[in-house]
């Protein structure tokens, strides 16, 4: 009986660590951001910008632009993401705002339940493998909300 219990959990183990191997990334679904949200942190150059900075900061994704008010005037951003890398690669380029219009970047993209991060270098430079900053003075991060 011992023996038999013995040979069923280690089958159980076999077979419950093999379903883990195949499950792959969920393909990231462009569709699911669109939406409003608040920016709820973010980082730049390697150092966390201050919450206060935050305090009612808004980010809208339609289907073909993201928007950004700011107290110096709003930006609109296209963009395009590619879903079939791991993290997701997300291109923006500044089409309105009060400076850098005509400006591209590329990021990563990845959205958890409700909260969207996005990871770019400031000016156009390599897209970053990781949703982190480093004091090089590339890489921006944000991390929003979305509104329910």
């Amino acid at each position: 009986m011992t023996l038999l219990r013995n040979m069923a959990v280690a089958a159980l183990c076999l077979f419950a660590s093999a379903n883990a191997e195949d499950k792959k990334p969920a393909k990231f679904d462009a569709e699911k951001i669109v939406g409003k949200y608040s920016i709820v942190s973010g980082e730049k150059f390697g150092k966390a910008e201050p919450a206060e900075m935050f305090k009612n900061a808004t980010f809208e994704i339609e289907k073909d632009k993201m928007t950004m008010p700011t107290p110096d005037g709003k930006f609109v951003f296209a963009y395009k993401i590619d879903a079939a890398t791991e993290p997701a690669g997300l291109d923006l380029e500044i089409t309105e705002g009060p400076i850098g219009k005509g400006s591209k970047s590329k990021g990563i993209i990845k959205l958890d339940d409700d909260t969207l991060t996005i990871c770019y270098p400031a000016m156009e430079g390599d897209r970053p493998k990781e949703f982190k900053t480093s004091d090089d003075k590339k890489t921006m991060l944000f991390v929003m909300k979305k509104a329910k």
